[in-house]
């Protein structure tokens, strides 16, 4: 991004360089980068976190809670939540099914 303050170095040709190097970098990281780029809101994102600072032990117990056969309407209205908000596509929605056996 451009900088209004930013001093002019003597070295345009290294500046080049540097901002090539930045892309190559960007373009390596191929699925990293999609994970960033996800919009969330605040609450999701409080919510990530909460998750990455997790003990597997209570992921898991999270996990077989949260995909309880007696859930099976909240899992419905949570993926028809994510299709109309843009979040996830369709097939994205079908693997998700088949694997919680919907």
């Amino acid at each position: 991004m451009w900088n209004i303050f930013r001093k002019k170095s003597k070295n345009t040709k290294n500046d080049n360089d540097q901002k090539d190097k930045n892309r190559n970098n960007d373009e390596k990281k191929g699925e990293n980068s999609q994970k960033e780029s996800i919009k969330m809101g605040m609450l999701e994102r409080i919510a990530m976190k909460r998750m990455e600072k997790m003990s597997p032990q209570e992921r898991e117990k999270m996990a077989r809670e949260f995909f309880d056969p007696k859930n099976k309407d909240k899992m419905e209205k949570v993926l028809k939540y994510l299709k109309s908000s843009g979040k996830v596509t369709d097939e994205q929605i079908d693997q998700a099914r088949k694997r919680m056996g919907f």
